[in-house]
């Protein structure tokens, strides 16, 4: 969603303003998110690593769908 005219100016001078009262502050909002930085500088090695929580979560979703079918199955067998 873009700013109006009147609210980028008005964040502008907010943030010209913190840069005046408080230049470390200023600083460290400028500075790019751990994440950010860590995928400027490790790129594609970042983005694996970041992908392995849905991996994770599949082999655990698989796991669980195969120790209910296991159960359903001896719950089968030994009902008769």
């Amino acid at each position: 969603m873009r700013l109006s005219r009147e609210e980028q100016r008005a964040l502008e001078e907010i943030e010209e303003r913190l840069a005046f009262e408080d230049p470390d502050l200023d600083a460290l909002l400028a500075r790019p998110h751990q994440d950010e930085t860590s995928m400027l500088l490790f790129g594609e090695a970042c983005r694996k690593v970041h992908a392995v929580p849905g991996q994770v979560w599949r082999i655990a979703v698989l796991l669980c769908v195969s120790v209910i079918l296991i159960v359903v199955g001896l719950l089968l067998t030994t009902s008769s």
